[in-house]
Formats: C-alpha cells, sequence, structure tokens
C-alpha cells in the first residue's frame, strides 16, 4: 500500500533540504501492533502525543489536533504537528511534527509517523526522522557536531515506539480478557435459577395471589407456601441447581449447618471478581 491520505505531508517529508541546509541524518523505525488503524493513531495520540510528561501549549484542530503544540520542561522542549492524515483504515495515516525549540546543535529536525493498514486488526507504525546540522557545522565540520543529537533522538523514538508497542498489547489483551470474562459471566448467570416470585414467574410461588387486597393475608400466604414447599421436598433427593438455604449467593464462607449434619461452601457464583496486586490486569481467577 502507497496511497496516503494526506500525500502533501508525505511529499513534504521528502524535500531533502531546508533553508539550503540538507537533511545529513535519517532513521526510521518499526513495529506491529494488533489493532485497526484508526485506533493505533487514536493510542499513538493519546499515549505518545498527549504522554504526562507533555502539557498543551496548543490543543490543535480535529481529532488529528493538526496544529497543536506540546512543550515539556516549562518550554525548553516545544514540539507541533506540522501535518496530519487521520486514518481511514484504507489509505496510510500520517502524522508529522517538527522540533520549534530545542538548546542542541541542529538546524531543523522533522519526524513523520506512518500508520500503515495490513489487514483485520494489524497496523504496521513506521516512524522517520530527518536532521539538519547547524550551518556552521555543516560548512566547517561536515554536521559532525549533529551525530550526538542523532543518536539522542534514535534512542528518545525508539524506547517511545517500544513503549508504544507494549502499551497496545497490553491494552489488547485486556480486551481480550473483558471479553472471555463476559462470556463466563453470562454462562454462569444463565445457571441461576430465579428465586423471587413475581408476575412474571409466578410459578415459584403458584398458590400466592398478587392482587395485594390484603397484605397480612398474602404475608400468611407466603409463610403458609414455603411451608407447603418444603414439606414435599421432605425425603427427596436435593437439587444442587436450586439454593437450599439461607445464604446469599455472593457470600464465600465455609460453615457446619447442624439441622442437615454437613459442611456447607456456597457456590459464591456472583462473587465480584478478584484482582491480586503484581499480576496483570483482569488476571480473574474463579472463571
Amino acid at each position: 500500500m502507497t496511497e496516503y491520505v494526506n500525500q502533501a505531508s508525505f511529499d513534504q517529508f521528502l524535500v531533502a533540504d531546508i533553508d539550503g541546509l540538507p537533511y545529513l541524518h535519517e532513521y526510521s523505525y518499526e513495529a506491529e501492533v494488533p489493532v485497526r488503524c484508526d485506533e493505533a493513531f487514536d493510542l499513538w495520540m493519546k499515549h505518545v502525543w498527549l504522554a504526562d510528561q507533555f502539557s498543551l501549549e496548543n490543543e490543535g484542530q480535529g481529532g488529528g489536533r493538526e496544529g497543536s503544540i506540546r512543550r515539556m520542561g516549562g518550554g525548553l522542549v516545544r514540539e507541533t504537528l506540522v501535518q496530519v492524515g487521520c486514518p481511514d483504515n484504507q489509505r496510510i495515516a500520517s502524522a508529522q511534527y517538527t522540533i520549534l525549540i530545542l538548546p542542541l546543535p541542529f538546524h531543523d529536525y522533522k519526524g513523520f509517523i506512518q500508520f500503515i493498514p495490513q489487514g483485520d486488526n494489524s497496523t504496521l507504525v513506521k516512524w522517520s526522522g530527518k536532521l539538519a546540522p547547524k550551518r556552521w557545522d555543516y560548512n566547517w565540520f561536515g554536521g559532525r557536531f549533529c551525530w550526538p543529537v542523532l543518536l539522542l533522538f534514535r534512542t528518545v523514538v525508539g524506547d517511545f515506539l517500544n513503549k508504544f508497542t507494549r502499551k497496545v498489547s497490553h491494552l489488547t489483551e485486556n480486551k481480550k480478557q473483558h471479553i472471555s470474562l463476559r462470556t463466563n459471566a453470562l454462562i454462569k448467570l444463565s445457571k441461576i435459577l430465579p428465586q423471587v416470585a413475581g408476575p412474571r414467574n409466578p410459578e415459584v410461588f403458584p398458590d400466592l395471589d398478587f392482587s395485594a387486597d390484603s397484605y397480612l393475608a398474602n404475608r400468611w400466604k407466603i409463610e403458609q407456601s414455603v411451608a407447603s414447599a418444603n414439606i414435599v421436598k421432605i425425603g427427596t433427593k436435593v437439587n444442587k441447581e436450586v439454593w437450599q438455604f439461607d445464604v446469599s449467593a455472593q457470600t464465600v464462607n465455609a460453615f457446619y449447618y447442624p439441622s442437615l449434619n454437613r459442611n456447607v461452601i456456597p457456590a459464591a457464583i456472583l462473587q465480584p471478581p478478584f484482582l491480586y496486586h503484581g499480576r496483570p490486569n483482569l488476571v480473574i481467577t474463579g472463571l
């Protein structure tokens, strides 16, 4: 795929010089992330461009925040998004930025991030950068003083991309666990039998009148209905699909039940998930 959402931005990045000075140094990193192009773009914007160590001086325009300016160190570092090609999941989305202020020996820097769709739920993120030396450095030293700056930029960008890749993988895994958790929870909820009588399930108390003409009469009927149901159960096999004890479903405990002469361990099918410190997020036990 070679078609860009913002072709002009890519063409501008390919320009080989600025103010009569060539971009002598260039680098590129790439990594594949398991999300769609639009998701990768939004996550990069949130976790890289809007990272915690930066503050926005200018919000920019649209979802791509074109024209936004971020700063760090009280304004010691200032960067701006020059051009953005917001994703459509068909063409290559992009974000081009440049450094406005950074007290290091270079004349100009421009970075270009490409979000290249690789099919369903896969995007190749390619992060490139170009560096032009100071005029005195280029004329007298051939741009050698730019090498330490290039090394710094390569290290920082590589670290940003590695952290971004891990973050996306982590969020994707959490999303899968969310789906698995929901599926298991729905399966367990489907096993719960209704224990509250009402107009939609009168079979729980079939001889109870829900007209509520007499509250006391209905209360008495409830007691009679419960007693009758318990009498019928005498001598019958226990149905383990039905709650047998006056214990709420979410209770987690083990106790001795004297009248039945047995130890009771409730199923706890409504118990909230346990989250352990140090484990990955949403590592659920008991499901």
